[in-house]
């Protein structure tokens, strides 16, 4: 009878007794339950290119003077191919890692309505067009808000049709003057007139007195009805100050109200991983009062790793409404409505683009040029902030390399404890964010064999990252979804917790946990993502497609390779002692026994050039009954006393 040969494969790391239980170096211990603190950072060479070997000693955060204790430290890049190719390679591996996946852009366009004159905004809102539609890859992802409402409120999405055709629902409605009881007074000059300005207060009177309102000002007869000329003009301002009073607190809570909207919108990506660029159009507003609102959205921004570039949509040229104004009012204005613009874009690390009415476009595309490449650098914030969760603390961030100078924004903020709510929602985010969450490293593999019921048999095995356990946490979540990849049904879910590590691993700031669990399928292609979440909320996912090929059918089928050594069975990446032996089964599956009867089964194993180490026929057992036919198993043990610590491919 003709013979039947069985083909596969896995990758095999073979290491020395003697490379295991290494002492721990000086590096921070990173245990469970602490807020670990994130932030992304960029670090360019006197030439402004990103340094990309930058290590963690060589960056310092300081707070009033302490510096901070880094554990965590990792380089984020755009990868060198294609983002398809890319995505392609890193679900289809024999291990899927999640350090391995591709990310995008996170754009996040948000039109400030209130504060954006009628008709400016048509300008604005073409050059975005323009940009998602023609700047905005695949890869990327886009949101979209007015705020305040009403308008678009679109999360990130990679629908740009979508997009686009919210745009056109965006308007402005500012409004530069403010009706009074004694006539129009402009917003900055309510401003100015709180401040004190007296010539400014001078002109206004004069205005209003030329408009019409010296009656109620009590200057249409100065010095008549027993009064003096300098009471009746002190009464006067006393008015007008009154006036400009109730101007600014109904500017101030306009301007409150959407610096609030503005924290909420960006909060609500927090537990998105990435850096997200969120560009602003607005004519800005006046700060004098808000400096606790605009704190807020700066911590908003520190949560959620957001980046502002704000957009100054303000026109130099005259308006119909400032006609009263002479230029050089009109620019002092200006410059104290984009003030806090530039304090948004300096607190993030951003940038503030002036006069960006006239080269939108331009702005947008030196935005979409610049390339993902800074770190994420977790460090252990400091008691008073612990002592005061919430606040916004403000540090200083330093390299210490030669000729280095480092980006980072001015401050984070330490979280208020979570709730079991929050757990449950940072995990659902984490199932549903566009690309897979990188704050801890996660690592599975997947084994398909026939199940007892004669289905298909799915064994998930996971490694993560994880801090050691603590007296008050000593768990993770994991939690999994395999979904059909033709119409998105999910056919395996599952949640459960992981022990969290007893020490860290050599050298490291965490240790690792492990994690196996089995569920069935039917034949066909699916995608699974694998979510692990920390007690202290570090989150690590990674996705994997699964190709189940049919165990029933006519044809002779078989089921994965399954190496397993004295350091366990069924391993997301096998590992053996060099002076061990490694082991090893594959099964058959056929209709009848005569199937199976001439099967040839041998097992080599092969450096990384592809020459071969051993090679040896696996011990075939005799064919057992199954469910639906026949399944025949092949164990082997291959000896490795005589070969060199390295990665080989069985």
């Amino acid at each position: 009878m003709r013979s039947r040969a069985l083909l596969a494969a896995a990758f095999v790391a073979l290491a020395a007794p003697m490379a295991f239980g290494q002492a721990q170096s000086g590096q921070p211990t990173f245990k469970s339950g602490v807020d670990l603190i994130r932030w992304d950072i960029r670090v360019v060479d006197a030439d402004g290119r990103p340094i990309t070997d930058l290590k963690p000693e060589e960056i310092q955060i300081v707070e009033g003077g302490r510096q901070l204790p880094i554990v965590l430290f990792q380089r984020i890049t755009e990868p060198a191919e294609s983002y398809v190719d890319a995505a392609l390679r890193a679900v289809t591996a024999e291990v899927s890692s999640n350090d391995a996946f591709p990310r995008g852009h996170l754009y996040i366009l948000i039109f400030d309505q209130q504060h954006i004159t009628t008709g400016n905004e048509q300008r604005a809102r073409l050059a975005a067009e323009q940009f998602i539609r023609t700047r905005v890859r695949p890869s990327d992802r886009v949101a979209l808000f007015a705020v305040p409402g009403p308008g678009p409120q679109i999360g990130f999405t990679a629908d740009k049709t979508r997009a686009i055709a919210a745009l056109g629902t965006i308007r402005g409605y500012y409004q530069r003057l403010a009706p009074t009881a004694f006539g129009t007074i402009g917003l900055f000059e309510a401003h100015r007139i709180l401040q004190g300005d007296e010539i400014l207060i001078t002109n206004t009177l004069e205005r209003l007195v030329d408009e019409g309102a010296a009656d109620l000002l009590g200057l249409s007869d100065a010095g008549g009805g027993g009064g003096s000329a300098e009471a009746d003009l002190s009464a006067a301002k006393r008015l007008l100050r009154e006036n400009a009073q109730s101007v600014v607190n109904q500017s101030d809570a306009e301007s409150r109200q959407f610096l609030q909207r503005l924290a909420d919108v960006i909060e609500q990506f927090k537990e998105i991983e990435g850096r997200k660029t969120v560009i602003l159009f607005s004519e800005g507003f006046f700060q004098d009062n808000l400096s606790r609102e605009l704190e807020d959205v700066a911590a908003a921004a520190a949560e959620s790793y957001a980046v502002f570039y704000t957009f100054d949509l303000n026109r130099r040229a005259g308006e119909i409404s400032q006609a009263f104004a002479s230029d050089t009012v009109m620019g002092s204005e200006i410059s104290a409505r984009i003030a806090p613009l530039g304090t948004l874009a300096v607190e993030t690390d951003g940038m503030m683009i002036l006069d960006a009415a006239s080269r939108t476009s331009e702005a947008l595309d030196t935005i979409a040029d610049q390339a993902q490449d800074y770190y994420l650098v977790g460090f252990t914030p400091s008691l008073q902030a612990r002592e005061r969760p919430g606040s916004y603390r403000r540090v200083t961030v330093k390299t210490t390399r030669p000729g280095a100078r480092v980006s980072a924004r001015t401050g984070y903020v330490s979280r208020v404890a979570a709730t079991p709510a929050d757990r449950r929602r940072a995990i659902d985010s984490a199932l549903q964010t566009p690309f897979v969450q990188q704050s801890l490293k996660v690592d599975y593999t997947t084994y398909v064999m026939k199940s007892p019921a004669g289905g298909h048999r799915v064994v998930l095995s996971l490694n993560a990252a994880l801090p050691v356990r603590s007296a008050d946490a000593d768990k993770a979540d994991v939690v999994f979804v395999a979904r059909d990849v033709r119409d998105g049904r999910v056919v395996a879910s599952g949640s459960d917790t992981i022990a969290l590590p007893a020490v860290a691993n050599a050298g490291a700031a965490l240790g690792t946990g492990s994690w196996q669990v089995s569920f069935d399928v039917p034949a066909g292609s699916f995608i699974m993502r694998a979510v692990v979440r920390e007690p202290g909320g570090l989150t690590g996912s990674a996705d994997r497609r699964i190709d189940v090929r049919p165990l029933a059918g006519p044809d002779i089928a078989v089921s994965d390779l399954v190496l397993g050594s004295a350091l366990g069975g069924l391993p997301v990446r096998p590992r053996a002692y060099s002076g061990d032996g490694l082991s090893g089964v594959i099964e058959s599956y056929g209709r009848t026994g005569v199937q199976l009867e001439g099967l040839d089964v041998k097992i080599e194993l092969r450096r990384a050039d592809g020459s071969s180490v051993i090679s040896l026929p696996a011990d075939l057992q005799q064919p057992e009954d199954d469910t639906d036919g026949v399944r025949r198993r092949a164990l082997f043990l291959l000896p490795l006393q005589s070969v060199a610590p390295g990665n080989y491919l069985v």
